[in-house]
């Protein structure tokens, strides 16, 4: 092997502090005779002390060997060829007892390997992410494994532990709730696959499912009771996938839910006490896992009568016969999201559909009725955010709805209204609290309010305004007694305020009232007897306002 051998002068310091000089020689070899140094051996009074190798031939050095009293001490390299040492071998007395490893250029060391005596693996620690904290760590005894603990959380204590018996796993227990409770043991048999397991699956602190295996695969599956006494679920699994389950759903020692599965481990039907009386009132058939049909016992008489039908895995049109007469009386339409779109029912005894109900994004929108002997849609109710907006009647069944109620009027309860098939309004009432009190009419179809009438909150009618001079005003003002009867009126003939008063006893005109000149203040008066025939009449002719001028009259009758 060729060689090179240079003399370095070296400054070094002594631990002393005293200034020392020392000579180091460098002897550069070429190992593969290409003519270019691959290999250098540090020499300090003759004896070697390091030598640097560059075992790919690159020109960049891959593997620095420390020694000490002809022993080596030191073995670093670089395995993974990017120029960066990244592992390193700590040897006692010519013997490797500690190796560390870094993954990432210049970061931190996250794998460490500590060796026996013999070279044999003693303990494995590892970063899974590499930043020099070790949450995998596996001890060995004799090279096999016994013991591997890892810290999946990272909070500095183990999660997940696993035993070995002859360098294959026998149980591993693992913890997945930060509570350092065991909700996961796993048995493994001498070929290192699962025999049993156990697991803590509602997380209350008891191993309640056990899973059986064969050939490494779920074979049975058994869910008990919190204290033990009870078998909740058995599932019966064929290469790996479940075949068949039951289940107690109320915990009462009775198996009341059956599933059925095909050779994919889907479920193909179920079939369920759902009421826990000894008898089958559910059963839902499935097409690829997904659910095509699903027929209920909801009375519990031995017959399903709600039958409820899927698409691509989602309720489509559900049928209920609720009246036993073999149709159904209820039918609900869903969309494609599974939500109800529409629900048809009949009120009557005879089954047949009288009402739809119609919904958008789960909340009613629309109700329609068909009244007892109609032969359509005569009631419709309008709804938003869930309550009602308005209502609508076709009383006369001619197709137009004439009577319509509205809920969202700002004071009112509802108000309601009578149109003509043109669109025009000949009667709208007011409700607060469900009482009327106030009603405008239209009752002559001019197109616009010709009397509006005010009501008590016993019902009672107090007030009356009519429009006498079709002049577009209501210029005549009734007041009521609690029994109907009129007490006075007021009358506007000019249009410039009231200028006529009316009284009345017992509902007949007894006085009158009038301001002829306008000046607020009346100026002529009548009064009149019982049979409202003119007794008297009296004017005002100097505006003093006191009568200064009496008639006698008995041929004229009041207007009201």
């Amino acid at each position: 092997m060729p060689k090179i051998r240079t003399k370095i002068l070296l400054l070094s310091m002594l631990l002393l502090g005293m200034p020392g000089l020392a000579w180091a020689e460098v002897e550069a070899q070429d190992s593969n005779g290409d003519g270019k140094p691959d290999r250098w051996l540090h020499r300090q009074g003759g004896e070697v002390v390091k030598v640097e190798i560059d075992k790919d031939h690159d020109g960049r050095v891959d593997q620095v060997q420390h020694f000490k009293d002809g022993q080596i001490i030191l073995l670093e390299r670089d395995t993974n060829q990017d120029g960066k040492l990244d592992t390193w071998d700590h040897f006692q007395g010519g013997k490797r007892v500690r190796q560390e490893r870094a993954s990432h250029p210049g970061g931190p060391v996250d794998s460490v390997i500590l060796f026996d005596a013999q070279d044999r693996v003693l303990e494995v620690r590892r970063s899974s992410q590499s930043d020099g904290v070790f949450d995998h760590i596996t001890q060995y005894r004799e090279g096999q494994p016994q013991l591997s603990t890892r810290d999946l959380n990272r909070d500095g204590q183990p999660d997940v532990w696993i035993t070995y018996r002859d360098g294959k796993p026998v149980q591993r227990k693992s913890a997945s709730r930060n509570d350092g409770r065991v909700d996961q043991i796993v048995d493994y048999d001498s070929q290192g696959r699962p025999s049993q397991s156990r697991h803590d699956l509602d997380q209350d602190g008891v191993l309640e499912t056990t899973r059986d295996y064969r050939d490494g695969l779920v074979a049975k599956e058994t869910r008990r009771s919190a204290d033990g006494k009870l078998t909740l679920m058995v599932t019966i699994h064929h290469d790996g996938k479940p075949r068949e389950r039951q289940e107690d759903t109320n915990a009462d020692g009775q198996f009341d839910r059956f599933t059925l599965y095909d050779a994919q481990g889907q479920p193909t039907e179920m079939r369920q006490d759902t009421k826990h009386r000894g008898q089958i009132d559910r059963v839902i058939s499935y097409e690829q896992g997904k659910p095509v049909r699903d027929r209920m016992d909801v009375d519990g008489d031995g017959r399903f009568e709600q039958v409820t039908v899927y698409r691509n895995g989602r309720p489509w049109r559900q049928e209920v016969d609720q009246k036993g007469i073999g149709k159904p009386s209820l039918v609900v339409i869903f969309d494609e999201k599974g939500e109800k779109a529409e629900v048809q029912s009949a009120s009557q005894e005879d089954g047949v559909i009288d009402t739809w109900q119609f919904y958008q994004d789960g909340q009613l929108v629309r109700l329609e009725k068909r009244s007892p002997g109609a032969a359509k849609v005569d009631q419709k109710v309008f709804f938003r955010a869930g309550q009602r907006l308005r209502s609508e009647q076709d009383q006369d069944q001619d197709g137009h709805f004439e009577t319509r109620q509205y809920y969202d009027r700002p004071g009112w309860s509802s108000v309601v209204e009578v149109v003509e098939r043109d669109g025009k309004v000949v009667r709208r009432s007011f409700y607060r609290d469900g009482r009327l009190a106030v009603q405008e009419s239209d009752d002559e179809r001019k197109g616009r309010i010709t009397l509006r009438e005010h009501f008590d909150a016993k019902g009672n009618l107090v007030k009356s305004e009519e429009e006498r001079d079709d002049k577009g005003r209501l210029n005549f003002v009734f007041y009521f007694a609690p029994d109907g009867r009129a007490l006075r009126a007021e009358e506007d003939r000019k249009g410039r305020g009231v200028d006529v008063w009316y009284f009345y006893e017992n509902g007949l005109v007894r006085r009158v009232e009038e301001d002829s000149d306008g000046d607020g203040r009346p100026d002529i008066w009548e009064e009149y007897d019982e049979t409202e025939a003119l007794v008297r009449r009296s004017r005002d002719l100097d505006h003093d306002g006191k009568p200064d001028l009496t008639d006698f009259e008995r041929t004229a009758q009041a207007g009201r």
